[in-house]
């Protein structure tokens, strides 16, 4: 194995993101980070880090990995931030934990996918996710060919100035949160039992009793359980009730 992406997703953009280079590359395996308690063995060329930007930063559960990963050898390393707006601090974070490792991060690229994070938005058009997903298949040809030549480069910490000082402890502060926020996830008598919230969930988060989802209060706020019901019958409070659900279309998640 010359090459490793690790990655983290709630309803598949990632997923894809990092399927998508690692096509490209070759000889490279896919590990998702909840599935994962290894390290990084010697020999590895070039490891990837894809991971969803969850206000302006890293997602609670990458901050976990990061923070307890062991890098062996001299791996080309770079971070995707797929991002359904600004990116933040979110390189800068993946950069600081290499940096306490006495790594460095090689190279880093924010992509734009379409919203899943319906607690405060409404799924993007059809037409507009068109759009994203050709831009994204592109970035994804031209980003790998950067990484297949080891090319080392500066990156920008994408958003306005005010956003980038203030990113940070915003992301902290919702990590910290993040965990307990299941207790407003709610679910309806049109809950047919299917298990699919339990089995998309990567936090394991997620049993049926009774034929009901339970939540166990270490939520990543992935928006997977959410979005993968079929017949909508999970909300957050009342801010999910119309809005419509998203999965990408692009990948197999269960």
């Amino acid at each position: 194995m010359s090459n490793v992406i690790f990655y983290f997703t709630g309803t598949g953009n990632s997923l894809q993101l990092a399927q998508g280079i690692a096509e490209k590359l070759g000889d490279c395996e896919v590990i998702n980070i909840a599935k994962y308690n290894g390290d990084i063995p010697a020999g590895v060329e070039r490891t990837g880090f894809v991971f969803p930007v969850y206000f302006g930063g890293l997602p609670r559960i990458a901050h976990s990995f990061l923070n307890n990963l062991t890098i062996s050898g001299d791996p080309y390393l770079f971070g995707i931030a797929n991002c359904g707006g600004a990116s933040g601090v979110f390189l800068k974070q993946i950069g600081g934990y290499l940096r306490r490792k006495g790594k460095t991060l090689h190279a880093g690229y924010p992509v734009l996918m379409p919203e899943n994070f319906i607690l405060l938005y409404d799924r993007f058009s059809p037409d507009r996710e068109k759009v994203l997903f050709a831009d994204a298949e592109r970035k994804i040809t031209t980003i790998s060919e950067t990484i297949k030549e080891k090319k080392a480069q500066t990156f920008e910490h994408a958003g306005n100035v005010p956003f980038r000082y203030i990113a940070n402890p915003i992301n902290r502060a919702f990590c910290g949160l993040s965990a307990g926020l299941d207790r407003h996830f709610h679910v309806s008598d049109c809950c047919i039992g299917c298990g699919k919230c339990e089995r998309i969930c990567s936090g394991e988060n997620i049993t049926l009793r009774e034929r009901k989802p339970v939540w166990s209060h270490r939520c990543e706020m992935c928006m997977g359980c959410i979005n993968v019901c079929p017949v909508k019958a999970i909300d957050f409070g009342r801010l999910t009730q119309k809005r419509e659900r998203y999965l990408n279309p692009n990948v197999t998640l269960l």
